[in-house]
């Protein structure tokens, strides 16, 4: 302590944040709506990931990437590793655009911005569609 004219100021530090990797929550796609609850949309989601999984012959590409693994073998492993996981976002991806009523061309990436136009653009279409039958 020291004598001064200033505040003093108190924070709460998470060490895991500033000394390790910093948790980063993902923000969900403003197209991605297959948090439904319909058995029909989740069983035809469920079949579409199991057809491009198998398409993919992921399964056997897990499975070389394991017994690389094992046998200490960690040429280009972290190459290999994001390019299975990037293959597997796709896979996610498309099953759920091949599930739900949104737009095929919808690749943009979610932003909060985006998201309001698409919400004001929608309750214009709505107050349109109202005044019309009116």
């Amino acid at each position: 302590m020291c004598a001064s004219d200033h505040r003093g100021v108190y924070m709460d530090v998470d060490l895991r944040v500033v000394l390790d990797n910093p948790v980063i929550e993902f923000q969900q796609m403003n197209a991605r709506r297959l948090q439904s609850s319909i058995p029909k949309r989740v069983t035809e989601y469920v079949n579409k990931v199991e057809f491009y999984w198998q398409h993919r012959k992921l399964g056997e590409k897990i499975a070389l990437l394991k017994t690389q693994v094992k046998k200490n073998i960690r040429d280009n492993l972290e190459m290999h590793l994001n390019n299975l996981d990037s293959q597997i976002g796709e896979i996610l991806v498309a099953a759920e655009k091949g599930c739900t009523r949104v737009n095929k061309n919808a690749i943009h990436d979610w932003s909060p911005i985006l998201s309001a136009a698409i919400k004001n653009e929608r309750t214009c279409m709505k107050r349109v569609l109202r005044l019309r039958r009116a």
